[in-house]
């Protein structure tokens, strides 16, 4: 069954299922599933924030219960530090941290705005990279090494205004789970860690909305019921007027004179055919703009589309399908003279078709697998001016490199094995995954050294930006030759 807010009908995430022996979690819907032996069995449903609830029920079958929850408020006289040592040793998913959205608006935050990174660095094993950024290390690992999601989307850049907040307004954010260790094989594996973050879907009984006004930003959100309870949505966006804070600085200060803004989006339905199926859509956009010198402005932006269907096959087993579609772009311009003056930008574009597949095979034993379609495509441009007319010449050269090349696909599957109560002190958990990784161009050498390679960028260039662009590459390639093979011969042996 599922396990809903009674205020607003939210799905309730992380909500701890207990009877007798058997421990569940609901999931990322609020739904769980859990097996009873038949006769008289007594359950408890309990969350953070929410009041603890005990059911007493007589099982002859198979069959659905859904539970609707109420948010409490504990008045406390004095300190109390509790252990949630239930749903923090006996949940199936190990090395996992979970902050809800109540949580985070309760931490200190700069300038008033709740930060969703500010949250995660809380928790044990994470560091920041240092001030005014928003990266973090995660038990000893590189930014790099971290994987943030944002409704199954890649976020490449997750930060605003140089680090001081983060791209993720927290009105609209429901749950962020941090996997240190244990990593699920459908997130495809990082080496340090992945922070899922997910987005509420909506007030199920009424239309509501928030304004916030600080010193730095605007936000608003809306959300509510369309037409039925079976569909909401939930529409939040924020930005900023941050230029008179920079007029303040003094004229000695490096960044006196500069300019910085951003906005974000985030918008998304939600429709409940029946018990068994649900359709959600999402989307997301970023944008960022600043500027310290007069002649040189820096932009990146993200954007985001998630297209995600769940299908109960019966109480036991479920099909999830998702559609992702994510993009990164970051561009400098120099507005210089009209010899100086140039435009370079990078794009990343990502695309992802995923299969998941869960079954409950007993009270022991549950079995999670399914695939996974990915495609990469990776470019730069770069803009120049010749003589008095600015950006004159136009040259697109794409990525080559050992991993990634333009128009990288890659298709990944694989198959889960869960084992989450075998005994009180032991879970075990067997992962299996396939992987196949397909690249364009030749991503094992350098396309100078290969001559294929070589005349194979010469054409693209030549097509997408001119003889006059080609003519350009292939000189700069065969100078970059020269050069290196006159540095072998004067270096001196070992």
């Amino acid at each position: 069954g599922y396990v809903r807010n009674s205020a607003n009908g939210e799905a309730l995430v992380g909500v701890a299922v207990i009877s007798g022996s058997s421990y569940v979690m609901t999931d990322s819907y609020g739904y769980y599933c859990i097996n009873l032996p038949v006769g008289e069995n007594r359950m408890e449903f309990s969350g953070y924030s929410l009041d603890p609830m005990e059911l007493k029920l007589l099982v002859y079958g198979d069959g659905n219960l859904d539970v609707m929850m109420k948010e409490t408020v504990i008045s406390l006289k004095g300190a109390v530090v509790q252990a949630d040592r239930q749903s923090k040793h006996l949940t199936p998913a190990m090395g996992v941290e979970r902050i809800n959205a109540s949580f985070m608006k309760t931490l200190p935050a700069a300038f008033g705005e709740s930060d969703v990174i500010r949250a995660v660095m809380t928790l044990p094993g994470v560091k920041s990279v240092g001030e005014a950024a928003t990266g973090i290390n995660v038990r000893g690992g590189s930014v790099d090494q971290n994987l943030i999601l944002f409704n199954e989307a890649t976020i490449y850049n997750p930060s605003h205004m140089f680090g001081i907040m983060s791209t993720f307004d927290t009105e609209v954010v429901s749950t962020a789970d941090l996997y240190k260790s244990s990593i699920p094989m459908e997130y495809g594996g990082r080496l340090s860690s992945v922070l899922d973050i997910r987005s509420r879907s909506g007030n199920s009984r009424k239309f509501s909305g928030s304004v916030g006004l600080g010193l730095l930003t605007s936000r608003l959100s809306l959300e509510g019921p369309l037409g039925s309870e079976n569909t909401t949505f939930m529409l939040g966006g924020r930005t900023t007027y941050s230029d008179w804070m920079m007029k303040l600085l003094p004229e000695s200060s490096a960044y006196a004179g500069g300019k910085a803004s951003f906005s974000d989006v985030n918008a998304g339905i939600s429709h409940k055919f029946s018990e068994r199926n649900s359709l959600q859509a999402f989307g997301y956009w970023s944008r960022d703009r600043y500027s310290f010198c007069g002649d040189t402005t820096f932009r990146y932006s993200n954007a985001s589309a998630t297209l995600r269907w769940r299908h109960n096959f019966s109480e036991k087993s479920s099909l999830s399908l998702s559609g992702v579609y994510d993009r990164y772009q970051n561009r400098m311009d120099e507005s210089g003279n009209s010899y100086r003056a140039s435009r370079f930008s990078s794009l990343i574009q990502e695309g992802r078709l995923k299969a998941a597949f869960k079954s409950v095979l007993n009270a022991r034993h549950s079995l999670n697998y399914g695939a996974e379609l990915l495609y990469y495509n990776l470019s730069q441009r770069l803009h120049r001016s010749r003589g008095f007319q600015p950006f004159l010449l136009l040259s697109r050269v794409q990525t080559l490199g050992q991993v990634f090349a333009p128009g990288q696909s890659q298709h990944q599957g694989g198959c889960e094995y869960n084992d989450p109560v075998h005994t009180p002190h032991l879970q075990l958990h067997v992962d299996v995954t396939y992987g196949l990784l397909a690249a364009e161009q030749c991503p094992s050498q350098a396309a100078a050294r290969l001559p294929g390679c070589r005349r194979t960028l010469l054409d693209r260039v030549e097509r997408n930006a001119g003889p006059l662009a080609g003519g350009l590459l292939e000189e700069l390639l065969e100078q970059s030759r020269l050069q290196v093979r006159s540095h072998a011969r004067n270096e001196p042996r070992a």
